[in-house]
């Protein structure tokens, strides 16, 4: 898997000091990411992860519509991952200079009609617009959709204004959703995010037991960690997130209990009836 992974994705990115106006903004809905968070995680992307960066990154790069990619895909799966990468690799090419991320939730969140939204979300886009060196990921982007036109509206004139956005939608939205005959949907570029295969996501949980910090403490059995890629299917979320989570609250449990080795009875311990 490392051989996929762009050469850019592994170099140091400069720390640039953002623009203070906007930190002020994003003081209760965002933050300007730092090198730290848009950094490679112990899980290296998949070739579905990668495909789905080549393919944003290209939207972003686009001079004409559709220039804003719309990440799909179940909760799991690696949407947040692909975008923060992305970004990274957008920074290191020189394409922009720094990157917001804002939680659609956290717009939303104290208002108690949605004008006061949508006036909260124009203020927040002028002020990006004044500093178009700057990507957005919106996350939880359907949430300002809801309920009122003048979100999709707001998000389609800064488009037209040179607003660099990167969009990631909950879990359940779909291609449908949104009207294909809004001015907002010609906009839109949609990227479905996938599972990995399952002998990618077995290659991800050796990987993560190999760097984890209590991999000396507890051993995993072979057994144990094919019983971990199998039952994450019955888990909530899809896989990476489900198997890593898993796997997580195996070495966990084991830890706290004292055990020196962990088998797959501890892996379907962990599993609920109802899951399984």
């Amino acid at each position: 898997m490392s051989n996929l992974v762009p050469p850019a994705l592994r170099q140091p990115i400069p720390a640039t000091a953002p623009h203070r106006s906007l930190v002020s903004l994003l003081e209760r809905v965002g933050r300007v990411l730092g090198p730290e968070e848009l950094g490679l995680t112990e899980v290296e992307p998949t070739a579905a992860q990668l495909d789905a960066m080549a393919r944003t990154a290209g939207t972003l790069t686009r001079s004409t519509m559709p220039a804003c990619p719309l990440l799909l895909g179940p909760a799991g799966a690696g949407k947040t991952a692909v975008a923060r990468l992305t970004a990274r690799e957008l920074i290191q090419r020189g394409v922009v200079k720094q990157v917001a991320e804002v939680n659609g939730a956290s717009l939303c969140c104290g208002t108690i009609f949605w004008p006061q939204r949508d006036e909260r979300f124009r203020q927040l886009l002028d002020a990006l617009l004044t500093h178009q060196d700057t990507l957005l990921i919106l996350e939880q982007f359907d949430l300002l959709l809801t309920r009122s036109e003048v979100g999709a509206a707001l998000i389609t004139d800064g488009l037209d204004r040179g607003l660099r956005l990167l969009a990631v939608a909950r879990p359940k939205l779909s291609p449908q959703a949104i009207n294909p005959e809004s001015p907002l949907a010609r906009r839109l570029e949609f990227v479905p995010v996938v599972e990995p295969e399952p002998e990618e996501v077995e290659q991800i949980l050796r990987r993560r037991l190999q760097q984890h910090r209590l991999a000396q403490q507890v051993e995993i059995t072979p057994e144990a960690l094919a019983a971990v890629r199998v039952l994450a299917q019955r888990r909530p979320g899809a896989n990476p997130g489900a198997a890593l989570g898993l796997l997580e609250a195996v070495l966990a449990h084991a830890a706290w209990a004292g055990q020196k080795c962990a088998g797959p009875d501890d892996v379907y311990h962990l599993v609920t009836e109802q899951e399984t």
